[in-house]
């Protein structure tokens, strides 16, 4: 992908040279005229073509991730670092704003970004703000069929769970057809 965009660089700065070049040097600039016309449609073509296979690689097979932590109002959520397949792949700190948003049954996006069918492991570790508050880590076997995914990480608590302060956590999985 790269070369393709350096080659449309380096063509644009070569008929830029030899636009002007031609204009001063040239008695037969109509054919100059043209074929520098040729050039700048060929770039034209190159960068859309580029543009279309950068647009479908982003959006053909990928994956987003959502946060809702429900009505539960006694976390003390501070950090999400999202796994996928044991590389880290997002990190994000909540905010007091996000947080309370989140509690009135808000959502908040961690991560959108390309992931191929197949196999995947994604794994959720939370953290609080203070240092000792630590959530259990949330696992999913991911079995990524063709298209756009989305995966909503939910805390729920039973009333036996809101005495141990501590929430269940469910990931729920959304396909989508590739448009």
């Amino acid at each position: 992908m790269r070369s393709a965009v350096n080659r449309l660089v380096f063509l644009c700065i070569l008929s830029l040279a030899f636009q002007s070049a031609s204009f001063s040097q040239s008695p037969n600039s109509s054919d100059d005229i043209a074929s520098i016309t040729r050039q700048i449609l060929e770039l034209k073509r190159d960068l859309i073509i580029t543009q279309n296979k950068l647009a479908a690689s982003q959006t053909k097979d990928s994956i987003t991730i959502y946060l809702d932590v429900g009505s539960i109002r006694f976390l003390d959520l501070h950090g999400i670092n999202i796994e996928i397949d044991g590389k880290n792949t997002a990190q994000s700190q909540l905010s007091e704003r996000e947080i309370n948003t989140l509690s009135q049954g808000g959502m908040k996006k961690i991560y959108s970004g390309p992931l191929a069918p197949g196999k995947h492991k994604i794994k959720a570790l939370f953290s609080g703000k203070k240092p000792l508050t630590k959530y259990q880590p949330g696992t999913f076997n991911l079995d990524k069929g063709q298209g756009r995914e989305t995966i909503k990480i939910t805390f729920t608590a039973s009333a036996d769970m809101l005495e141990t302060r501590k929430p269940e956590i469910i990931f729920t999985r959304q396909a989508e057809s590739g448009r």
